[in-house]
């Protein structure tokens, strides 16, 4: 019998077999191999439909259906074909898929960021939905999930969960479910079949004012912040003077925190006074940006230059005076004391944050602040939308002005005022004496 797998199979007639014992279940003598047992569905007349699919690793499985007869049980086949939507294998549960794709699927084929992110979105998806039938679930078993993860779906607190993560989580099960059908285990995304949340909760970004900037480069450059005992110790001057670089350079520049750890010595171009971004560091590996627009060049004022040229020559000379102990293989701007990558999350919690509140700034404020900060600053300053978007690296001007919209509408009452005073004979800012 030929093994087909998209559920073709072969109709078999099992003929009675008459016996005394069986409805025991013992031992029969009246069939061919006496070691036999007799089977309640030897003693009636009925059909049998064999074939064969694949189960979530790829082994072949068979399977089987029954009927009284032949015309019931080819209707019975007609359904499973039609409620599976040409697809056999109706065994694979939604969890089954998803962690299949997730650990051997997925590795290898993106970067390491993204399989760290599809993860984390897949941690949402209910125990419920987990044990569906991959062949069985319907968006509107998706669309109830995204609901309840919109109303109570915080993983820390249980209250509503974001509604940029809900789209993320809907994103994540359209990528997923399309790698389904590639592999044959689905024909329709049942994903794409549902509506986002509306994304009516965005948050109030977080920056610095002017006076606020320059009370964080203060404590930066002093390292009071740091633990006054181990400040004389040479592996501690180090990491003082270069976070006081790290939290300059964020701001001149509104680099992401991947940017600013993954920069290498190679990018910084002192001639030109420019910084060409094109890496990105993800644990302790340099990749590359996730975007064509994150890779960029960007000019980098005169102040800030020098100050990375004066960290320059001294790296150098600690790598010098310890020798093998340090070893910069990435060839980073900024490292760890032994030259190893920088720890994010280390940095956040020893460094950034006790040196925020040591500057008397609110607790809301993050390394990602800084690049609000800066594109803040440059657009209140009058700097046009197209030249802030393009030091970000963002996808395009209307996402600059949708997510700064506050200072754009700063701008937009001065210009409002500028125009009412050029209408009225006046300078803009003169004042009558």
């Amino acid at each position: 019998m030929a093994r087909g797998l998209k559920g073709e199979g072969t109709y078999v007639h099992i003929v009675p077999i008459r016996c005394e014992n069986c409805k025991r279940f013992e031992k029969c003598t009246l069939r061919l191999d006496p070691h036999a047992k007799c089977r309640k569905r030897d003693c009636r007349d009925h059909w049998v439909y064999q074939y064969y699919v694949k189960d979530i690793n790829g082994n072949t499985v068979r399977k089987a259906l029954q009927a009284k007869t032949r015309n019931e049980l080819k209707s019975r086949v007609d359904q499973m074909r039609q409620d599976d939507n040409g697809v056999s294998n109706d065994t694979i549960t939604v969890g089954q898929w998803c962690d299949r794709w997730q650990d051997t699927i997925l590795p290898g084929t993106v970067k390491g960021s993204t399989l760290d992110s599809y993860k984390y979105m897949l941690g949402y998806i209910s125990e419920e939905i987990r044990k569906k039938k991959l062949l069985k679930l319907t968006p509107i078993d998706l669309q109830k999930l995204f609901t309840e993860l919109k109303d109570h779906g915080s993983k820390k607190s249980g209250d509503n969960l974001s509604s940029t993560t809900v789209r993320g989580i809907r994103s994540t099960l359209i990528t997923c479910f399309q790698s389904a059908i590639d592999n044959g285990y689905m024909t329709i995304n049942i994903a794409k079949k549902t509506k986002p949340p509306l994304n009516n909760d965005r948050r109030e970004i977080s920056y610095l004012t002017e006076d606020e900037m320059i009370r964080l480069l203060k404590v930066a450059d002093s390292g009071e912040y740091y633990d006054e005992q181990s400040m004389d110790d040479d592996g501690a001057q180090y990491l003082i003077k270069q976070w006081a670089v790290v939290i300059r350079l964020a701001l001149a520049t509104g680099m992401r925190r991947g940017e600013i750890f993954g920069l290498t010595w190679s990018a910084v171009n002192f001639s030109n006074l420019s910084i060409s971004i094109k890496t990105n560091l993800q644990g302790r590996i340099l990749e590359r940006p996730k975007t064509k627009y994150s890779i960029r060049t960007i000019s980098v004022d005169t102040d800030t230059m020098q100050k990375l040229k004066e960290w320059k020559e001294y790296q150098e000379q600690f790598a010098y005076d310890v020798d093998d102990l340090y070893d910069n293989r990435l060839n980073t701007v900024f490292t760890g004391v032994f030259g190893d990558p920088v720890q994010l999350d280390n940095f956040r919690n020893r460094v950034f944050n006790p040196m925020i509140s040591a500057a008397g700034l609110p607790n809301t404020i993050t390394l990602h602040s800084l690049r609000h900060t800066h594109a803040t600053q440059l657009l209140a300053a009058g700097v046009d939308a197209k030249t802030v978007s393009k030091r970000l690296g963002h996808s395009s001007v209307a996402f600059t002005l949708q997510t700064y919209v506050h200072v754009v509408a700063e701008v937009e009452r001065g210009a409002a005022d500028t125009m009412g005073a050029i209408m009225a004979g006046k300078k803009p800012g003169k004042t009558e004496s």
